[in-house]
């Protein structure tokens, strides 16, 4: 629990698992990562690290899109 992060408002089919891998994976270990058109999924191994991520990340700009990122 806690290690899920979703993350909101991509640039659709222009994001890809590297442009996600490089955001998050300076706050912790990735396990997996997941995406669709305008959304995706960043799997932590750990909780404290996923909440890094979100409260570090939350609002930033990946390809001129604010990323819109809560804990699920």
């Amino acid at each position: 629990p806690g290690t899920r992060l979703f993350v909101g408002n991509l640039a659709g089919t222009r994001v890809t698992k590297s442009d996600l891998w490089r955001v998050f994976a300076k706050h912790g270990k990735i396990a997996q990562i997941t995406y669709k058109a305008n959304y995706g999924f960043v799997q932590f191994v750990k909780p404290n690290d996923c909440l890094r991520a979100q409260r570090a990340e939350n609002g930033a700009y990946l390809l001129n899109r604010e990323m819109k990122l809560e804990i699920s």
